[in-house]
């Protein structure tokens, strides 16, 4: 390699980058989600993936003291596990697993988060409030044929192969199903729950598999267990084993790890989504596209090895900011917040590379730091509240491309009069970077600008590889 070459690495490099962010923001578009709520019916990918499951079961419904709260079926449009109307909350899918969490569509206080094990394996997690303490919720399978009910369990099978489903949760005293033998379509199956003491809501957690014929004896092992409120959940079906930490549905992503048959990692311990992903084949795409880059050891062109950006450095050394509640876009493999929760801040960070987040997580832990980790897609955020101060070293320079309005809706989601923004980004003409122009445009009508002032940006893996950017506070207008 000649030494010209040598000396052009980093302007290439970015170049690369740049054109990686031309097709990345093709495939952000077309995988855009609607502006209305959307519902399951809006994700054809939960119709294709449980499909095999609808063979065995046709319906599902949960009732409170005889009154139906949650209800769905076989359908075009739906699953026989979630509702065509339910609300979804998150969604994620990838070549490993399924994962979505939707809310009721009879009651916003049933959420239900299901996660496919490709292909056979499917976990059900719902908490429903409002169950009275001399009450019971009743959980109920609509089979195909007439199952067969057991402690802990019950059976539906054909001449192909058999669905079990499983309670695991509660796991003390697990309640009998009792099975209605009747010819389909009117065949059930149903278990009741009561809700432990002192408490008014019921959490249930089951697991279906699919087996075939000739399988006689249940081909994955599980355990569970719970603490504070969490429950860890261990699945090993087909030589892999997949490790869940789960808060209530609704209330938390939760976390998953796998490790495959030969014990090496498969997937490093990472959240689950926080809000809804790109998806379909192309959001797919964009998820792998992004991910890649930080998946087996590798790291980005735009990640280095310093604690944080120099510019927030200097403004939480001189005091320019303070510790307080904030959220950081587009956080990657987390130094900068780990960085901020260092020096006492209350910090949220939000990135939509699983892997990413994955290094984060286990940075934070080395560093004996608390930071929320979302996996979350800045221009379809879930309900984070509001927070006094909003980072952003890199996001915007991008995403701006794809929905400038649209980001700026996210940054409002996530302000509050007085709240201030501080950006960071490259200053050029497309992504990744942005003109001042272009910036007092997008953000003049919501935010007062403190300061926009010229500055370097690291754009490579080394100190010295620095491109111009911008540095810019804003806050969000309105009284205090």
């Amino acid at each position: 390699m000649t030494t010209k070459n040598r000396t052009n690495r980093p302007a290439a490099r970015r170049r690369r980058f740049g054109v990686f962010l031309g097709v990345l923001m093709l495939c952000f578009t077309a995988a855009e989600l609607p502006a209305k709520t959307p519902t399951a019916a809006d994700f054809l990918e939960l119709v294709a993936n449980l499909q095999p499951f609808d063979r065995y079961v046709h319906g599902n419904s949960i009732s409170v003291d005889r009154k139906v709260v949650f209800e769905s079926a076989t359908s075009k449009r739906a699953c026989s596990l979630i509702g065509a109307e339910s609300p979804i909350l998150a969604f994620e899918e990838n070549d490993r697993f399924l994962c979505v969490t939707a809310q009721g569509a009879k009651s916003p206080k049933v959420v239900r988060r299901v996660i496919l094990i490709k292909p056979s394996i499917l976990i059900v997690d719902d908490v429903v409030g409002d169950v009275p303490q001399d009450g019971a919720l009743r959980w109920q399978l609509s089979c195909r044929t007439s199952p067969t009910g057991a402690r802990g369990h019950s059976v539906v099978a054909d001449t192909n192969g058999k669905c079990i489903c499983s309670t695991l949760w509660p796991a003390e005293d697990v309640p009998a199903w009792t099975s209605t033998r009747q010819e389909e379509p009117a065949a059930e199956c149903h278990v009741e729950i009561k809700p432990m003491q002192g408490e008014n809501s019921v959490r249930c957690l089951h697991v279906l598999s699919l087996h075939p014929k000739q399988e006689e004896a249940v081909s994955i092992k599980t355990t569970i267990g719970e603490k504070a409120g969490v429950l860890t959940l261990t699945i090993t079906g087909d030589g892999d084993t997949y490790r869940f930490e789960l808060p209530c549905p609704g209330k938390d992503a939760g976390t998953v790890a796998v490790t495959a048959a030969d014990g090496k990692v498969a997937v490093q311990r990472r959240p689950l989504p926080g809000g809804i992903l790109p998806h379909g084949l192309d959001g797919m795409r964009l998820i792998d596209r992004w991910d890649r880059y930080y998946r087996d050891g590798r790291m980005p062109p735009w990640n280095n090895n310093l604690p944080a950006a120099p510019a927030l450095q200097e403004a939480v050394e001189k005091e320019t900011i303070k510790p307080c509640r904030v959220v950081v876009l587009g956080c990657g493999s987390g130094s900068n917040a780990i960085f901020l929760a260092k020096k006492g801040f209350d910090v949220t960070a939000v990135d939509v590379a699983p892997s990413a987040l994955g290094i984060a997580m286990a940075d934070a832990q080395k560093a004996k730091v608390k930071v929320r980790w979302v996996l979350a897609n800045v221009l379809a955020l879930p309900d984070l509240r509001q927070f006094d101060l909003i980072f952003d070293r890199g996001c915007y320079h991008n995403v701006r491309y794809v929905d400038a309005a649209g980001f700026v809706a996210s940054l409002k989601q996530l302000s509050r009069p007085g709240t201030r923004c501080f950006v960071l980004s490259c200053n050029r003409d497309n992504a990744p970077g942005v003109r001042e122009q272009t910036m007092r445009d997008d953000f003049t009508e919501t935010f007062d600008f403190e300061w926009i002032r010229p500055a370097t940006i690291h754009a490579g893996k080394e100190s010295k590889d620095t491109a111009k950017a911008w540095s810019v506070m804003l806050r969000r207008k309105g009284e205090e």
